[in-house]
């Protein structure tokens, strides 16, 4: 299939791309940004002449006509990943936007199917510890502390309006996204380093659902079929707490990595005050109240369709770390005392030769 991809320059996207490749589908990027073209392709060994690209930004219909043109399918992946306050207005003017100018010229070019790439925050329950499920509908409570929730449960009533209409329209929903090769650092990836250099000690309580990108981009490539109409699936993942990842890390790195639980009564206000004292500092530093409000939600997540009717599963949760702090050590953004065991025996340079010098 010739499929056109958004987003494909980003974590989820860049590797469903390369998925789709491996497939021996064809490939096209409606790419707004070019220059982040060659980075992203090139750790996952993808060369810019593998792909097409069209040139346009998502939010404007008439590029994503022109992109779409020709194409037999579409994968909707362009978004704003953040729970920074910083981000809150791109957030607002982007994503909504973005998912309904997509699908719907995605599918007046007749694609089919159309992959819209959601979110589980899309399906979060109102109520602490509630089912979260493909069927779930989208998050409807109080406005949380931030927006990305707030937009992507807008963007997932948009797809859900054309999947009542019949639009072939077929909805995916990650969790917190890990794996290797993040070519945009994102919130979680940037955690991750902040943890492993034992800068990041605090934990939200509750859980959250954890998605290997590499499952998230296989879920992409087994729904590439015609015919199907509308479906929804949450990506293969696995539950786990803030210490529970610290604990988890510790052991893959062999190094201690001390937690501090804070109840939620305690965590969202400092959250707010750590957010408010980065701004005048510049500080990025990987604590947010959205994100903390979302952890202390612990939906019980169900992904078993996902594996039962598309054989999609989650690999190893020890796996998906190991591969990530491997990844972020062989790119030097954490030491070989950071990545602890997962950097391997160190190598040394070779040893130079005496050579005796003599006349021939």
């Amino acid at each position: 299939m010739h499929v056109l991809v958004t987003g494909g320059t980003g974590y989820v996207g860049v590797h469903t791309v390369a998925e789709l490749l491996r497939a021996g589908h064809t490939v096209r990027l409606l790419l707004r940004s070019p220059q982040k073209l060659r980075p992203a392709l090139l750790p996952l060994r993808l060369r810019p002449r593998d792909v097409e690209t069209a040139p346009g930004d998502a939010t404007d219909a008439e590029a994503v006509r022109a992109a779409a043109r020709g194409c037999d399918a579409a994968v909707h992946a362009a978004a704003v990943y953040s729970f920074s306050p910083g981000e809150a207005q791109r957030i607002r003017e982007t994503n909504v936007r973005a998912t309904q100018v997509v699908l719907e010229e995605a599918l007046g070019a007749g694609c089919d199917p159309v992959v819209y790439v959601s979110s589980t925050m899309a399906l979060l329950p109102e109520e602490r510890g509630g089912r979260l499920a493909a069927d779930s509908p989208p998050y409807a409570g109080p406005h949380p502390p931030g927006e990305y929730v707030v937009s992507k449960a807008e963007s997932e009533r948009v797809a859900r309006g054309l999947q009542e209409a019949g639009a072939p329209i077929a909805c995916t929903y990650p969790g917190a996204v890990y794996g290797p090769h993040d070519p945009s650092l994102g919130d979680n990836v940037r955690r991750l380093i902040w943890t492993l250099r034992g800068l990041f000690p605090l934990a939200a309580p509750g859980q959250l659902w954890l998605s290997d990108v590499r499952d998230v981009a296989a879920l992409h490539l087994a729904l590439l079929s015609p015919g199907q109409g509308p479906r929804r699936y949450v990506a293969p993942g696995h539950s786990l707490s803030m210490r529970e990842q610290a604990r988890l890390l510790a052991s893959l790195t062999g190094r201690r990595l001390p937690t501090l639980e804070l109840p939620e009564s305690v965590l969202l206000p400092s959250a707010r005050l750590l957010t408010a004292l980065q701004r005048p500092l510049r500080v990025q530093y990987p604590t947010d109240p959205e994100g903390a409000w979302a952890c202390t939600r612990s939906p019980v997540v169900d992904a078993r369709p996902a594996e039962e009717e598309l054989g999609v599963s989650a690999r190893p949760l020890e796996e998906t770390f190991a591969d990530t702090v491997q990844w972020l050590f062989a790119q030097g953004l954490i030491s070989r005392r950071q990545a602890g065991r997962l950097a391997g025996p160190e190598r040394r340079p070779p040893r130079k030769l005496s050579v005796a010098r003599g006349r021939a």
